[in-house]
């Protein structure tokens, strides 16, 4: 499991973000996980739909998927250090509003 890998202040952001008691109620749970087998790269891969500079890969799936929360934990962190305002958090698939 991830959080066995984790430190103490990781563990927290962790918790944050699965909770959504980070910013703006992200919870990475929320987003879209693509999951396939790549027989080139003989490793499952996990794209994050909504932020596709969020991959992992891995063994197995789990692993695949831990790798890719390494990966959104990364981009969050930076994400939550802009102070400009400049950036835009892209909302999960399940909260966008359609365009007509």
């Amino acid at each position: 499991m991830i959080s066995d890998v984790m430190n103490n202040k990781t563990q927290k952001t962790y918790d944050k973000i699965m909770s959504g008691k980070a910013d703006n109620n992200i919870k990475f749970n929320d987003y879209t996980i693509q999951v396939w087998y790549s027989k080139e790269d003989k490793a499952f891969i996990a794209e994050m739909v909504e932020l596709p500079c969020c991959k992992g890969d891995g063994k197995t799936r789990e692993d695949a998927i831990n790798e890719a929360y390494l990966s959104f934990k990364g981009w969050y962190d930076f994400y939550s250090e802009d102070t400009s305002g400049k950036m835009i958090l892209p909302k999960p698939l399940n909260q966008q509003k359609e365009i007509a």
